[in-house]
C-alpha cells in the first residue's frame, strides 16, 4: 500500500532499472567492446597489377606472434566464385607476405579493367585471426595512363585524346542496358566494365594468349567476358558504337540466364546481342 501511495517513486524506478538492465546485458554479452584493439597489425598493404603476367599481392605485418599464415581470397568481376590461395611469408622484426597470381595463361586471363575484389585473413601461432575488409582494385594495363567515364551501372576507361569517343561508346552502352535490361530481366544495377584500345595494334597484347597466326588474320572488335562483366574492345572504325551496344547485350543474355547461361544456344545468344545492337550494321 505503501507504494501506491508514492506513484512518482515507482514510475522513476521502473525508468532506472530497464537502463541498468541493459547495460549490464551489453557488458556480458559483448566483452571485445573493451578490448577491441587486435595484436595483429597490417603495416603495409599492395596490390599490383603486372599485366600481362599477373597480379601482386604484398603484406608487411607486425605481430607481437609469429604469423603462421596469411589466406588472399579475391573475386574476379562479377564471378560468382571466390578464389583463394596462401601468401609466401618471410618472418623478421615484421611478417612479409608476398603472392602472384598469374593470369598469363588462356584458362587464367583477366581483361583490361576489370574489379579484383580482395580481402586478406591472418592467423599467428595463438590462433589470433585478423580479417580485412573487402577491397577494390582495378587489373589494368599498366602501359597506358588511363582515364574513366562513368553513367549509372556502366564505367568505359580509355587512354589518349579519344575522350569524345569514349563518351560516345559510354552512351550507346548505357542506352543499350536500359532498353535490354527490362527485356531481358537483367538486373541494371550490378557494374560493367569496358576497356577501349585505340587500335588493334594496341589491342592484340590484352587479348587471352593463343595462336599468332590466328592473331595476326583475325581482327578483334570486341570481346565480352560475361562472367566478368567486362568488355575488351577498339575505339577505331565505324563499327565501335555497334560493337558496343552487341556485346554488351552478351553479358546482359548471361546475366538474365544466371545458372543456365552455359544452356542458351550460340545462335540464341547471337540473335539477342543483334536484336539488342542499337547501331546495328548491313548484316542486321
Amino acid at each position: 500500500m505503501t507504494n501506491i501511495k508514492n506513484p512518482f517513486r515507482l514510475a522513476l524506478l521502473f525508468i532506472i532499472l530497464p537502463s541498468i538492465f541493459v547495460f549490464s546485458l551489453s557488458e556480458t554479452f559483448n566483452p571485445k567492446i573493451v578490448n577491441a584493439e587486435n595484436k595483429i597489425k597490417i603495416l603495409e598493404e599492395s596490390v599490383k597489377s603486372e599485366f600481362p603476367q599477373g597480379i601482386r599481392y604484398s603484406l608487411n605485418i607486425d605481430s607481437d606472434k609469429t604469423i603462421e599464415e596469411v589466406i588472399v581470397r579475391f573475386r574476379i568481376g562479377q564471378q560468382t566464385t571466390m578464389v583463394y590461395d596462401y601468401m609466401e611469408l618471410e618472418n623478421g622484426d615484421t611478417t612479409l607476405a608476398n603472392f602472384f597470381w598469374r593470369t598469363n595463361t588462356a584458362s587464367r586471363h583477366i581483361p583490361p579493367g576489370t574489379i579484383i575484389t580482395y580481402s586478406f585473413e591472418i592467423l599467428d601461432s595463438t590462433s589470433e585471426k585478423l580479417t580485412t575488409q573487402q577491397k577494390e582494385f582495378a587489373y589494368e594495363d599498366p602501359s597506358y595512363s588511363w582515364e574513366y567515364v562513368s553513367n549509372g551501372s556502366v564505367t568505359v576507361g580509355y587512354h589518349g585524346p579519344i575522350k569524345r569517343r569514349a563518351k560516345a561508346i559510354l552512351d550507346i552502352t548505357f542506352r543499350t542496358v536500359e532498353r535490354m535490361g527490362p527485356i531481358l530481366g537483367s538486373d541494371l544495377s550490378i557494374p560493367i566494365r569496358i576497356t577501349i584500345y585505340n587500335n588493334n595494334r594496341e589491342m592484340l597484347g590484352a587479348l587471352a594468349p593463343g595462336s599468332k597466326s590466328i592473331r595476326s588474320e583475325l581482327i578483334t572488335e570486341g570481346q565480352a567476358y560475361t562472367t566478368m562483366g567486362t568488355i575488351l574492345m577498339q575505339a577505331g572504325g565505324s563499327l565501335a558504337l555497334g560493337t558496343a551496344s552487341h556485346e554488351v547485350t552478351h553479358i546482359l543474355i548471361h546475366r538474365a540466364a544466371e545458372k543456365r547461361a552455359r544452356s542458351v544456344p550460340s545462335w540464341l545468344h547471337e540473335g539477342l546481342a543483334e536484336y539488342g545492337n542499337l547501331n546495328s550494321g548491313f548484316s542486321y
